[in-house]
Protein backbone atom coordinates (compact mmCIF):
# COMPACT_ATOMS: atom_id res chain seq x y z
CA UNK A 1 0.00 0.00 0.00
CA UNK A 2 1.53 3.29 -0.78
CA UNK A 3 2.45 5.74 2.00
CA UNK A 4 0.06 9.01 2.29
CA UNK A 5 0.84 12.21 2.44
CA UNK A 6 -0.48 15.69 3.22
CA UNK A 7 0.41 18.65 1.63
CA UNK A 8 -0.95 22.34 3.09
CA UNK A 9 -1.39 25.05 0.25
CA UNK A 10 -1.40 28.92 0.88
CA UNK A 11 -4.33 30.47 2.80
CA UNK A 12 -7.24 31.88 0.69
CA UNK A 13 -8.76 33.85 3.22
CA UNK A 14 -11.43 36.72 2.34
CA UNK A 15 -8.78 39.14 2.00
CA UNK A 16 -7.43 37.72 -0.92
CA UNK A 17 -10.09 36.72 -2.19
CA UNK A 18 -11.26 40.04 -2.51
CA UNK A 19 -8.23 41.29 -4.25
CA UNK A 20 -8.78 38.33 -6.54
CA UNK A 21 -12.39 39.49 -7.24
CA UNK A 22 -11.17 43.74 -7.47
CA UNK A 23 -8.68 42.03 -10.18
CA UNK A 24 -11.26 40.38 -12.35
CA UNK A 25 -13.69 42.80 -11.77
CA UNK A 26 -10.90 45.27 -13.44
CA UNK A 27 -11.16 42.94 -16.68
CA UNK A 28 -14.39 41.70 -16.22
CA UNK A 29 -15.65 42.75 -19.78
CA UNK A 30 -12.50 41.04 -21.48
CA UNK A 31 -13.00 37.95 -19.34
CA UNK A 32 -16.75 37.75 -20.82
CA UNK A 33 -15.48 37.76 -24.00
CA UNK A 34 -13.44 35.35 -23.91
CA UNK A 35 -15.48 32.53 -21.66
CA UNK A 36 -18.64 33.53 -24.06
CA UNK A 37 -16.03 32.68 -27.40
CA UNK A 38 -14.81 30.02 -25.43
CA UNK A 39 -18.54 28.63 -24.49
CA UNK A 40 -19.32 28.84 -28.42
CA UNK A 41 -16.64 26.29 -29.67
CA UNK A 42 -18.19 24.01 -27.05
CA UNK A 43 -19.14 20.27 -28.17
CA UNK A 44 -22.26 18.80 -27.09
CA UNK A 45 -19.74 16.89 -25.10
CA UNK A 46 -19.19 20.33 -22.45
CA UNK A 47 -15.69 20.58 -23.75
CA UNK A 48 -13.27 23.56 -23.29
CA UNK A 49 -11.08 22.49 -26.56
CA UNK A 50 -10.08 19.90 -28.06
CA UNK A 51 -7.00 17.64 -29.85
CA UNK A 52 -5.84 14.31 -30.17
CA UNK A 53 -2.50 15.77 -28.08
CA UNK A 54 -4.09 17.18 -25.45
CA UNK A 55 -4.67 16.24 -21.67
CA UNK A 56 -8.06 14.68 -20.76
CA UNK A 57 -10.30 15.69 -17.70
CA UNK A 58 -13.63 14.91 -16.88
CA UNK A 59 -15.24 16.69 -13.68
CA UNK A 60 -17.76 14.74 -11.90
CA UNK A 61 -20.23 17.11 -10.21
CA UNK A 62 -20.87 16.42 -6.30
CA UNK A 63 -24.48 15.53 -4.83
CA UNK A 64 -27.14 16.72 -6.22
CA UNK A 65 -25.42 19.39 -8.20
CA UNK A 66 -25.76 19.72 -12.15
CA UNK A 67 -23.45 19.80 -14.81
CA UNK A 68 -24.30 23.06 -15.73
CA UNK A 69 -22.78 24.46 -12.72
CA UNK A 70 -19.39 23.38 -13.31
CA UNK A 71 -19.26 24.88 -16.57
CA UNK A 72 -17.12 28.27 -15.10
CA UNK A 73 -14.57 25.55 -13.17
CA UNK A 74 -14.16 24.15 -16.52
CA UNK A 75 -13.14 26.69 -18.08
CA UNK A 76 -10.77 28.05 -14.81
CA UNK A 77 -9.58 24.54 -14.95
CA UNK A 78 -8.15 24.53 -19.04
CA UNK A 79 -6.77 28.22 -18.63
CA UNK A 80 -5.20 26.98 -15.39
CA UNK A 81 -3.33 23.53 -16.95
CA UNK A 82 -2.18 25.34 -19.93
CA UNK A 83 -1.01 29.01 -18.15
CA UNK A 84 1.29 26.43 -15.70
CA UNK A 85 2.34 23.84 -17.69
CA UNK A 86 1.72 24.80 -21.63
CA UNK A 87 0.01 21.70 -21.83
CA UNK A 88 -3.36 21.58 -23.95
CA UNK A 89 -6.26 19.83 -21.95
CA UNK A 90 -9.44 18.60 -22.69
CA UNK A 91 -11.78 19.22 -19.88
CA UNK A 92 -15.45 17.70 -20.25
CA UNK A 93 -18.20 17.57 -17.25
CA UNK A 94 -19.95 14.61 -17.08
CA UNK A 95 -23.51 14.95 -17.66
CA UNK A 96 -25.23 14.30 -14.32
CA UNK A 97 -28.32 15.92 -14.20
CA UNK A 98 -30.34 16.49 -10.51
CA UNK A 99 -32.83 13.65 -11.75
CA UNK A 100 -29.71 11.08 -11.94
CA UNK A 101 -29.54 12.45 -7.87
CA UNK A 102 -33.13 12.03 -6.60
CA UNK A 103 -33.64 8.62 -6.46
CA UNK A 104 -31.10 8.10 -4.30
CA UNK A 105 -33.01 10.06 -2.11
CA UNK A 106 -35.40 7.31 -1.40
CA UNK A 107 -33.41 4.22 -1.52
CA UNK A 108 -32.10 3.88 -5.41
CA UNK A 109 -28.80 3.16 -6.28
CA UNK A 110 -26.25 5.51 -8.18
CA UNK A 111 -25.65 3.20 -11.02
CA UNK A 112 -27.19 6.81 -12.96
CA UNK A 113 -24.71 8.58 -12.44
CA UNK A 114 -21.79 6.46 -12.35
CA UNK A 115 -22.96 5.57 -15.74
CA UNK A 116 -22.58 9.27 -16.72
CA UNK A 117 -19.19 9.31 -15.33
CA UNK A 118 -18.01 6.42 -17.63
CA UNK A 119 -19.94 7.60 -20.68
CA UNK A 120 -17.63 11.12 -20.21
CA UNK A 121 -14.72 9.57 -19.30
CA UNK A 122 -15.05 6.81 -22.68
CA UNK A 123 -15.68 10.21 -25.00
CA UNK A 124 -13.20 11.99 -23.45
CA UNK A 125 -10.57 9.57 -23.60
CA UNK A 126 -11.17 8.68 -27.87
CA UNK A 127 -10.81 12.59 -28.28
CA UNK A 128 -7.51 12.50 -27.32
CA UNK A 129 -6.64 9.68 -29.31
CA UNK A 130 -7.33 6.79 -26.29
CA UNK A 131 -5.16 8.45 -24.21
CA UNK A 132 -5.91 8.36 -20.06
CA UNK A 133 -7.82 10.53 -18.56
CA UNK A 134 -7.76 12.57 -15.47
CA UNK A 135 -10.96 12.92 -13.57
CA UNK A 136 -11.82 15.51 -11.01
CA UNK A 137 -15.09 14.70 -8.95
CA UNK A 138 -16.04 17.07 -6.12
CA UNK A 139 -17.76 15.80 -3.38
CA UNK A 140 -20.16 12.63 -3.55
CA UNK A 141 -18.21 12.17 -7.13
CA UNK A 142 -14.92 11.31 -5.57
CA UNK A 143 -16.15 7.85 -4.17
CA UNK A 144 -18.47 7.37 -6.93
CA UNK A 145 -15.47 7.73 -9.02
CA UNK A 146 -13.17 5.09 -6.91
CA UNK A 147 -16.32 2.85 -7.43
CA UNK A 148 -16.02 3.24 -11.32
CA UNK A 149 -12.68 1.97 -10.85
CA UNK A 150 -12.99 -0.51 -10.12
CA UNK A 151 -13.81 -4.34 -11.72
CA UNK A 152 -16.49 -5.96 -9.31
CA UNK A 153 -19.98 -5.79 -10.32
CA UNK A 154 -22.38 -2.39 -9.09
CA UNK A 155 -26.05 -2.59 -9.74
CA UNK A 156 -25.36 -6.10 -12.13
CA UNK A 157 -22.70 -3.54 -14.22
CA UNK A 158 -18.36 -4.20 -14.76
CA UNK A 159 -16.99 -0.80 -15.11
CA UNK A 160 -13.53 -1.25 -14.63
CA UNK A 161 -12.77 2.27 -14.72
CA UNK A 162 -8.90 2.07 -14.29
CA UNK A 163 -7.99 0.79 -17.95
CA UNK A 164 -9.13 4.96 -18.90
CA UNK A 165 -8.27 6.58 -15.71
CA UNK A 166 -4.48 7.14 -14.50
CA UNK A 167 -5.55 10.10 -11.98
CA UNK A 168 -8.43 10.51 -9.33
CA UNK A 169 -8.50 14.35 -7.62
CA UNK A 170 -11.55 13.96 -5.37
CA UNK A 171 -12.24 17.47 -4.09
CA UNK A 172 -13.90 17.55 -0.35
CA UNK A 173 -15.09 14.38 -0.71
CA UNK A 174 -16.16 12.23 1.99
CA UNK A 175 -14.82 9.09 1.50
CA UNK A 176 -15.01 7.97 5.02
CA UNK A 177 -18.65 9.16 6.15
CA UNK A 178 -20.20 7.42 8.65
CA UNK A 179 -23.68 8.44 7.10
CA UNK A 180 -25.16 9.12 10.32
CA UNK A 181 -27.57 11.95 8.83
CA UNK A 182 -30.32 13.73 11.28
CA UNK A 183 -33.28 12.78 9.42
CA UNK A 184 -31.96 9.48 8.72
CA UNK A 185 -31.22 7.51 5.23
CA UNK A 186 -33.12 5.02 3.80
CA UNK A 187 -30.83 2.03 3.04
CA UNK A 188 -30.14 1.62 -1.14
CA UNK A 189 -31.81 -1.44 -3.06
CA UNK A 190 -29.71 -3.01 -5.53
CA UNK A 191 -29.48 -6.24 -7.41
CA UNK A 192 -26.43 -7.74 -9.97
CA UNK A 193 -23.91 -7.95 -6.44
CA UNK A 194 -22.73 -11.14 -4.47
CA UNK A 195 -24.44 -10.19 -1.79
CA UNK A 196 -22.63 -13.28 -0.18
CA UNK A 197 -19.25 -11.19 -0.46
CA UNK A 198 -21.07 -7.58 0.98
CA UNK A 199 -21.48 -6.78 4.63
CA UNK A 200 -24.78 -5.38 5.86
CA UNK A 201 -23.51 -1.82 5.46
CA UNK A 202 -22.28 -2.40 1.65
CA UNK A 203 -25.47 -3.90 0.77
CA UNK A 204 -27.80 -0.61 1.90
CA UNK A 205 -24.71 1.89 0.85
CA UNK A 206 -22.60 2.45 -1.87
CA UNK A 207 -19.66 3.97 -0.54
CA UNK A 208 -19.93 1.20 2.27
CA UNK A 209 -19.60 -0.91 -0.88
CA UNK A 210 -16.54 1.34 -2.59
CA UNK A 211 -14.72 1.37 0.98
CA UNK A 212 -15.52 -2.63 1.47
CA UNK A 213 -14.22 -3.42 -2.19
CA UNK A 214 -11.63 -0.79 -2.99
CA UNK A 215 -9.91 0.38 0.30
CA UNK A 216 -7.68 3.46 -0.10
CA UNK A 217 -5.41 4.33 -3.34
CA UNK A 218 -6.97 0.49 -4.52
CA UNK A 219 -5.69 1.10 -8.05
CA UNK A 220 -2.04 0.53 -8.28
CA UNK A 221 -2.02 2.56 -11.85
CA UNK A 222 -3.73 5.19 -10.31
CA UNK A 223 -3.02 8.49 -8.74
CA UNK A 224 -5.40 9.16 -6.06
CA UNK A 225 -5.10 13.14 -4.76
CA UNK A 226 -7.25 14.58 -1.90
CA UNK A 227 -7.80 17.88 -1.70
CA UNK A 228 -10.23 19.60 1.29
CA UNK A 229 -10.51 22.92 2.27
CA UNK A 230 -9.64 23.86 6.35
CA UNK A 231 -11.81 26.95 6.71
CA UNK A 232 -14.51 26.22 9.44
CA UNK A 233 -15.03 24.72 13.01
CA UNK A 234 -18.38 22.87 13.88
CA UNK A 235 -20.41 23.47 17.11
CA UNK A 236 -22.37 20.49 18.73
CA UNK A 237 -24.77 23.27 20.08
CA UNK A 238 -26.34 26.71 19.04
CA UNK A 239 -24.39 28.80 21.76
CA UNK A 240 -27.37 31.41 22.18
CA UNK A 241 -26.09 32.11 26.07
CA UNK A 242 -22.67 32.73 24.41
CA UNK A 243 -24.01 35.25 21.83
CA UNK A 244 -25.57 37.01 24.17
CA UNK A 245 -23.31 37.44 27.14
CA UNK A 246 -20.56 38.55 25.52
CA UNK A 247 -18.30 40.30 27.99
CA UNK A 248 -16.50 42.57 25.30
CA UNK A 249 -19.38 43.90 24.04
CA UNK A 250 -21.25 46.75 25.89
CA UNK A 251 -25.44 46.88 24.82
CA UNK A 252 -25.16 50.94 25.30
CA UNK A 253 -22.60 51.18 22.17
CA UNK A 254 -24.17 51.68 18.84
CA UNK A 255 -24.16 49.07 16.77
CA UNK A 256 -25.06 46.75 19.77
CA UNK A 257 -27.96 45.26 17.95
CA UNK A 258 -25.91 44.77 14.65
CA UNK A 259 -23.15 42.95 16.52
CA UNK A 260 -25.53 40.86 18.68
CA UNK A 261 -26.95 39.81 15.15
CA UNK A 262 -24.12 38.96 13.69
CA UNK A 263 -22.88 36.97 16.86
CA UNK A 264 -25.91 34.59 16.83
CA UNK A 265 -25.78 34.29 12.92
CA UNK A 266 -22.19 32.90 13.16
CA UNK A 267 -22.99 30.59 16.17
CA UNK A 268 -26.33 29.46 14.15
CA UNK A 269 -24.00 28.79 10.79
CA UNK A 270 -21.55 26.74 13.12
CA UNK A 271 -23.75 24.53 14.34
CA UNK A 272 -25.73 23.88 11.01
CA UNK A 273 -21.60 22.84 9.79
CA UNK A 274 -21.14 20.72 13.15
CA UNK A 275 -24.71 18.84 12.25
CA UNK A 276 -23.00 18.08 9.09
CA UNK A 277 -19.59 17.32 10.79
CA UNK A 278 -21.32 14.85 13.17
CA UNK A 279 -22.76 13.25 10.25
CA UNK A 280 -19.64 12.23 8.79
CA UNK A 281 -17.05 11.71 11.31
CA UNK A 282 -18.81 11.93 14.67
CA UNK A 283 -17.34 15.20 15.74
CA UNK A 284 -19.74 18.07 15.36
CA UNK A 285 -16.61 20.66 16.73
CA UNK A 286 -14.35 18.93 13.72
CA UNK A 287 -12.80 21.20 11.06
CA UNK A 288 -13.49 21.23 7.14
CA UNK A 289 -14.68 23.22 4.58
CA UNK A 290 -18.39 23.90 5.93
CA UNK A 291 -19.78 20.27 4.83
CA UNK A 292 -16.97 17.62 4.71
CA UNK A 293 -14.79 17.29 7.72
CA UNK A 294 -10.84 17.43 6.93
CA UNK A 295 -10.51 13.88 8.37
CA UNK A 296 -13.11 12.23 6.27
CA UNK A 297 -11.58 13.48 3.26
CA UNK A 298 -8.09 11.95 3.93
CA UNK A 299 -8.99 8.83 4.99
CA UNK A 300 -7.72 7.03 1.87
CA UNK A 301 -4.56 5.35 2.55
CA UNK A 302 -2.10 5.50 0.50
CA UNK A 303 -3.13 8.98 -1.41
CA UNK A 304 -1.76 12.06 -1.78
CA UNK A 305 -3.13 14.97 1.11
CA UNK A 306 -3.70 18.30 0.19
CA UNK A 307 -5.61 20.82 2.64
CA UNK A 308 -6.69 24.02 1.06
CA UNK A 309 -6.74 26.74 4.54
CA UNK A 310 -9.69 29.15 3.84
CA UNK A 311 -11.63 27.18 1.08
CA UNK A 312 -15.42 26.09 1.32
CA UNK A 313 -16.71 23.08 -0.38
CA UNK A 314 -19.04 24.68 -2.33
CA UNK A 315 -20.16 27.73 -4.54
CA UNK A 316 -23.25 28.12 -2.04
CA UNK A 317 -21.22 27.76 1.18
CA UNK A 318 -19.41 30.29 0.67
CA UNK A 319 -16.28 32.38 -1.19
CA UNK A 320 -13.49 31.01 -2.42
CA UNK A 321 -14.91 27.41 -2.90
CA UNK A 322 -12.89 24.68 -4.80
CA UNK A 323 -14.52 26.23 -8.20
CA UNK A 324 -13.08 29.97 -7.98
CA UNK A 325 -10.36 30.48 -10.35
CA UNK A 326 -7.47 31.42 -7.48
CA UNK A 327 -8.25 28.06 -5.75
CA UNK A 328 -8.20 25.91 -9.24
CA UNK A 329 -4.57 27.03 -9.51
CA UNK A 330 -4.13 25.51 -6.06
CA UNK A 331 -4.74 22.03 -7.17
CA UNK A 332 -4.83 22.05 -11.08
CA UNK A 333 -1.15 20.47 -11.28
CA UNK A 334 -2.11 17.63 -10.17
CA UNK A 335 -4.11 17.33 -13.05
CA UNK A 336 -0.74 16.53 -15.40
CA UNK A 337 0.70 12.96 -14.52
Amino acid sequence: MRASRAVERPTFARSVSARGRRARRASASQRERETKRERETDTDTETTTSGRDARAVVLVPGFLSDARAYKDVAVALERSVRRATGERVVVSVARVSLADWAPTLAGGDFARVVDKIDACVREASVQVGGGKVCVVAHSAGGWLTRLYLGSEPYCGRVYAGEKYVDVVVSLGAPHASMEKYPFGRIAERRRGEDESSLTEDARGSSLAYANLKYPGAFCESVRYVNVVGDVVAGSPSFDVIGALCDDDDDERDAGFLERLRDRLRERWSAYVVGVSYAANCGDASARGDGVCPVATALSLDGAENVILPGVYHGANIGDPWYGSPDVVDAWSSYCVR
